[in-house]
């Protein structure tokens, strides 16, 4: 049986031993957090985290009776290069979704990408940040 609980540990995992330049992506996250955060709680940039918000059932009946949509918000933080570039927080959001779209993700079979936002700083304002809407699909059994 698949939990919520073993969804959350198994993508924190693969963030954490997949996202790297290694593996071809532009950035290894100083920091990859489950929950909510705000930028101030990172002194080093990147940061990427996500956090559950939603389990609704699906609608279709060829999934099942206990199939669900477990809802996400992917989203991380950097900073501009100090003259308001600010390609960082765009290569950083293409990683995570890169790597939400491939085999590194172990639920890549049953995840879904929805919109993506991009909040692009500036020189006076060097913070950037992205926010992925995510859904993925599992079996929810209950105890009979």
């Amino acid at each position: 049986m698949t939990d919520r609980l073993t969804i959350l540990d198994q993508i924190e995992e693969d963030l954490n031993d997949k996202l790297k330049p290694t593996n071809g992506y532009n950035f290894q996250p100083a920091s990859i957090r489950r929950g909510l955060h705000k930028w101030t709680d990172f002194p080093e940039k990147p940061a990427v985290c996500f956090t559950l918000v939603g389990d609704e059932p699906h609608e279709l009946e060829e999934f099942g009776e206990g199939a669900r949509w477990l809802r996400f918000f992917f989203y991380g933080y950097h900073v501009t290069d100090g003259m308001g570039v600010t390609d960082n927080i765009q290569k950083l959001a293409q990683d995570v979704e890169d790597f939400l779209a491939s085999t590194d993700n172990s639920f890549v079979e049953d995840t879904m990408i929805g919109n993506m936002e991009v909040l692009e700083g500036g020189v006076s304002s060097p913070l950037c940040s992205f926010i992925i809407e995510v859904s993925i699909l599992y079996n929810r059994e209950c105890i009979e």
